[in-house]
């Protein structure tokens, strides 16, 4: 998890009245922030959920469907004998091909529930960051304006 302090090393809440072009300026940080969050959740991935992202993005292009219908007419066309010098090895009702497809659908279900579930905790990382990123902006405007506000008062 990022926090804020850790961004921020300077314990700042990025309210600066002179602006400088060497130190970054709270967007800037901010930016840095939410890029770190996204590095260090591609980094913590454990081997399963890369496989489960891959195989997760190998489903959902749009080839996968073609690839399956091909496959399954092509089944079925060899195990009706439609197809001249070729054995059939799976008769109608195809029940090697109910197998295999049933299986694929449970494996894919798994995989695509890991990679919306690690998608989840990085989505509730960022919802957490969006958070201290508004608290520090809307801070930063109140000090902004309460230092205005005290650049006004009479000097006594």
């Amino acid at each position: 998890m990022v926090s804020m302090s850790s961004v921020f090393k300077d314990g700042s809440l990025g309210a600066t009245h002179r602006k400088s072009t060497t130190t970054p300026t709270c967007r800037e940080r901010n930016i840095d922030a939410i890029a770190k969050l996204e590095h260090d959740a591609l980094r913590r991935r454990t081997p399963t959920e890369r496989i489960s992202e891959a195989i997760a993005r190998l489903v959902g292009n749009v080839g996968f469907p073609f690839a399956q219908l091909i496959l399954v007419c092509g089944w079925t066309l060899i195990n009706l004998g439609v197809m001249p010098g070729i054995k059939p090895f799976d008769p109608f009702p195809f029940g090697v091909l109910a197998l295999i497809v049933s299986s694929e659908s449970v494996f894919l279900t798994i995989f695509v529930l890991i990679s919306q579930g690690r998608m989840a905790r990085q989505s509730e990382r960022r919802s957490h960051l969006d958070l201290q990123v508004g608290s520090e902006q809307e801070l930063t405007v109140i000090l902004q304006l309460a230092s205005e506000l005290a650049d006004k008062l009479p000097e006594e």
